[in-house]
């Protein structure tokens, strides 16, 4: 029984360590060929197919879509621009105003602080 089992492993070892041919593989199709018609196909299987005309309006159409999408993005982009234009003015007005406000604060805060301070004695009349 063992022998029996040791003749298959060689024979698998055998058979599967063997030369293998190489398939010989065929190219048929040539690249070179071009229709003589003046259609493209949509598949090889496909009844329609899509004159060239028609392509070339398509490809026209594409193109000036891809060029009003540009200017779209453009605009926006230029709109987008403004607006952080004109919120950079407002924070520097902003910033302008708060700085003026500090100023007068700080002129009437010298003004109050140089002004002297003068009690006037209260009169009998004025306690009651």
């Amino acid at each position: 029984m063992g022998r029996f089992f040791l003749l298959i492993l060689v024979s698998a070892l055998i058979i599967g360590c063997a030369d293998k041919k190489q398939k010989t593989v065929v190219n048929t199709k040539d690249e070179s060929v071009h229709a003589p018609y003046d259609t493209i196909a949509i598949d090889s299987f496909s009844s329609g197919a899509t004159s060239v005309d028609i392509a070339a309006q398509i490809r026209r159409s594409s193109i000036a879509f891809q060029d009003s999408v540009k200017a779209v993005a453009v605009a926006a982009n230029e709109a987008k621009k403004k607006a952080e234009l004109e919120r950079l003015k407002k924070e520097a007005e902003k910033k302008e105003v708060d700085k003026k406000e500090a100023e007068k604060k700080k002129e009437t805060a010298k003004q109050t602080e140089a002004a002297p301070v003068t009690e006037t004695p209260q009169t009998e009349t004025q306690k009651n």
